[in-house]
């Protein structure tokens, strides 16, 4: 393969590796192929070690699904319809969860990095 097939054009935006209590309210992480905006703080519980779970939106949900490591039904959940009970509605929400053990690759965009 020739040197040239491997540079992309655009190599995307600059990631910087962090720990989950380094992560902050507008923080993009990337896993399994998505960009997940964090967009509220996150739910602290304090054990053994301390666990954070941070709620956000994923930003690219048809890309990450297309990259094969996220079923469309993880993106997803059932809710209760009067009209037609039990129905399944895309979300594009996910979880980032972890301990001081867990790392992440992260995009910080310039207004998180202001705060």
């Amino acid at each position: 393969m020739e040197a040239e097939e491997l540079t992309r054009e655009d190599p995307g935006p600059a990631l910087i590796p962090l720990n989950t209590h380094e992560l902050r309210v507008g923080d993009i992480v990337h896993l399994f192929g998505m960009r997940v905006h964090l967009s509220r703080e996150p739910h602290i519980e304090k054990r053994q070690r301390v666990v954070y779970a941070w709620d956000g939106d994923v930003l690219n949900p048809e890309e990450a699904i297309a990259y094969g490591m996220v079923p469309r039904s993880f993106l997803g959940d059932n809710r209760w319809h009067e009209e037609h009970g039990w129905v399944w509605e895309q979300t594009n929400r996910w979880l980032v969860q972890g301990n001081d053990l867990a790392m992440w690759a992260v995009e910080r965009p310039a207004e998180a990095e202001a705060s």
